[in-house]
């Protein structure tokens, strides 16, 4: 499975790849420079799926918090001009799986991704890990394993 978080204002994408176990398998932090909000969550997920080409997986979920990220990668609306170079790679790279499908994930379910992502809007943390996760979120790993959650704050005014 791949979760994918993206920061919109500072600009950053990070994911995590785990098994069906929930271990840490590989992720990836990246700061980029592109505006707007849809092409960052399509640039999380097509960063993704490069980063679990690399292990062999072939059977994948692709978790993401953005409903038109998904509809553009399940093909069930058409990309605008902008976004088509990034949709047409990630179609390329979804023939090299045997199974793959795309899912909306809530944002409260993806900590470490946002961890990620934060660190690599600010440029502190940029990489990609395979089998072994960097430090930032080993705590968030094990939290999840055991069932911890942390709710999301809503403020009301």
């Amino acid at each position: 499975m791949v979760e994918t978080d993206g920061m919109m204002k500072k600009k950053g994408i990070g994911g995590v790849v785990r098994d069906d176990d929930g271990s840490f398998v590989a992720g990836f932090a990246k700061h980029i420079y592109q505006n707007g909000c849809n092409m960052t969550e399509v640039w999380e997920v097509r960063n993704g799926l490069q980063t679990v080409i690399q292990p062999g997986i072939k059977k994948l979920e692709v978790d993401c918090d953005s409903t038109f990220a998904i509809q553009l990668c399940r093909g069930e609306v058409q990309a605008p001009w902008h976004l088509r170079g990034l949709i047409q790679d990630i179609e390329v790279m979804k023939m090299k799986f045997e199974d793959i499908v795309f899912e909306q994930q809530y944002k409260e379910a993806n900590f470490m991704d946002d961890t990620l992502a934060k660190k690599a809007s600010e440029r502190n943390l940029e990489g990609i890990w395979i089998d072994i996760p960097p430090d930032e979120i080993i705590n968030k790993l094990v939290d999840d394993i055991h069932g911890v959650s942390y709710p999301r704050i809503v403020r009301i005014s």
